[in-house]
C-alpha cells in the first residue's frame, strides 16, 4: 500500500510517498514445516527486504539439504547495511512441543570482520522485535568457513545447525498463535564488503522429529548396543559446549552418577557403565549439549 502525505503553506506544496507493507496476522505455519528452498523463487509467505546493495538471493550451487539455499554476497554490501529475510507467521501457542531450526554457512573476509546474523521474533505483526538468536562473525566463522578472501562457497562440513527453541527468548514467544520471524544480516558497520553467508533447512518440527534432527546434527551414537558391560557415547561438536550426561532406568530412577563436561569442538567419546555396575535390563542415556536434550536407549545383556 502506498501513502501520500502532502504539506502546504504560503511557500508552496510538497508531497512524500511512502510504501507500507501490511502483514496478515494469520499463521502460515500451523504444524511441522520443512523449507530447503528447492523450488525456484521464494516459498509462499516468505519475503525479502533489501534496503540497498547485496540482497538475499537464491543460489543453486550450495545447500545443507537438497541443492538450493539463500545467500548474501557480502562483497556487494556497504558498511552497516542490513538485509531481511522474513519467514511465514508461525502458531507457537498450539505447537508448544515443536522446535524451530535453521542451518547457516559463513566465512569472514578478514580477521576483524564484524558482521552479525540475528533471528528476530515479533508477536505484534512486526510492530516490535526481539533478538532471539544473535550470532557474531567470529562465532559463525568458527567451525564453518573461517576467514578467507576467496568468495566462500560451503561444502557439507561448513554448515552449522541452530536450535532456536533452545534460546531463552523463545519462551517469550511460545504463548502466541502468530509469531513473525525474520533473519537480519548486518554487514560490518566499519568496513562493509565482506564474504558470503548462506541460510538453508529452516524447519519447524515436532518433538520426535526434533530429537532425530538433533541426533543427526551431533552424529550421536551409542555402541556396542546391546552391551555386556561398558558402552561408548560418541558425538561431534561444531563449537565448544557444556555437556551433561545421566543414565536412568525404565522407572526414571538415576542409576549412574550424572556427569558434566566442558568440551571444545570436535569428536567426543564418553564411557558409559565403565565398571559394569548396571544389571541386565533397559536404560536410557540422556545427553544435554548447551541445554539441547537427546536420549539413547541402552540394553545391557
Amino acid at each position: 500500500t502506498t501513502i501520500t502525505l502532502t504539506v502546504s503553506n504560503a511557500q508552496g506544496t510538497n508531497s512524500a510517498v511512502k510504501t507500507v507493507t501490511v502483514i496478515n496476522g494469520t499463521a502460515g505455519i500451523t504444524g511441522p514445516a520443512f523449507e530447503s528452498f528447492e523450488a525456484t523463487g521464494l516459498p509462499a509467505n516468505w519475503s525479502i527486504v533489501n534496503p540497498s546493495g547485496g540482497p538475499w538471493t537464491q543460489v543453486f550451487t550450495a545447500a545443507k539439504d537438497g541443492n538450493n539455499s539463500y545467500m548474501i554476497d557480502g562483497s556487494q554490501s556497504g558498511a552497516g547495511e542490513q538485509d531481511f529475510l522474513n519467514m511465514p507467521i508461525i502458531d507457537l501457542l498450539n505447537n508448544q512441543n515443536d522446535s524451530l531450526w535453521f542451518s547457516y554457512a559463513y566465512a569472514k573476509q578478514t580477521g576483524t570482520q564484524a558482521d552479525k546474523l540475528v533471528l528476530q521474533g515479533s508477536i505484534d505483526c512486526g510492530g516490535t522485535w526481539i533478538d532471539v538468536v544473535s550470532l557474531s562473525a567470529s562465532s559463525m566463522a568458527n567451525g564453518s568457513g573461517g576467514t578467507t578472501s576467496t568468495p566462500f562457497t560451503p561444502s557439507a562440513s561448513h554448515w552449522k545447525n541452530v536450535n532456536v527453541s533452545s534460546y531463552p527468548y523463545w519462551f517469550n514467544l511460545q504463548n502466541s498463535p502468530s509469531v513473525s520471524f525474520r533473519f537480519v544480516f548486518t554487514e560490518d558497520p566499519a568496513a562493509g564488503a565482506g564474504n558470503n553467508i548462506y541460510i538453508d533447512a529452516v524447519n519447524f518440527i515436532g518433538a520426535s522429529n526434533g530429537i532425530n534432527e538433533l541426533t543427526k546434527s551431533y552424529k550421536l551414537n551409542l555402541f556396542p548396543n546391546p552391551s555386556n558391560g561398558e558402552a561408548t557415547l560418541k558425538f561431534n561438536l561444531n563449537d565448544a559446549a557444556v555437556v551433561n550426561v545421566n543414565v536412568i532406568d525404565v522407572l526414571g530412577k538415576e542409576v549412574l552418577p550424572s556427569a558434566s563436561y566442558n568440551y571444545g569442538a570436535g569428536e567426543q567419546n564418553i564411557s558409559i557403565n565403565k565398571n559394569s555396575t548396571l544389571s541386565k535390563g533397559i536404560y536410557f542415556v540422556n545427553l544435554s549439549i548447551n541445554g539441547a536434550k537427546m536420549s539413547k536407549k541402552l540394553v545391557i545383556n
